[in-house]
């Protein structure tokens, strides 16, 4: 699914719920994934799991345990803080996805 935003302004509104919805749709089943380039390994969030190295587990237990997991890899502090904000941009967005707008 490709999405033009550049012509987003000339949708409708019904037009850019159905956008929305079908995109909401996709990250949930993970079909739509976010990937970050970071200082030491791939950061790949895709339907609710993040995967950082060889480990890959939910957005909500990369939250709690960020801290050991990444030590565990030799991440240094600055570069477990790094690694926090790519976690917390992927559970920003799956929380606003899956908490607020998907919701029936």
């Amino acid at each position: 699914m490709t999405i033009n935003m550049t012509t987003k302004k000339h949708c409708s509104i019904k037009a850019k719920e159905s956008i929305h919805t079908a995109l909401c749709g996709r990250i949930a089943r993970g079909y739509v994934s976010l990937i970050f380039t970071g200082t030491m390994d791939r950061v790949e969030f895709m339907g609710g799991n993040i995967q950082i190295g060889w480990y890959r587990y939910h957005v909500d237990y990369w939250l709690s345990n960020h801290e050991i997991l990444l030590s565990s890899l030799g991440y240094d502090a600055r570069q477990i803080n790094e690694y926090y904000d790519y976690i917390k941009f992927c559970a920003d967005k799956y929380a606003s996805v899956m908490g607020k707008v998907c919701v029936n």
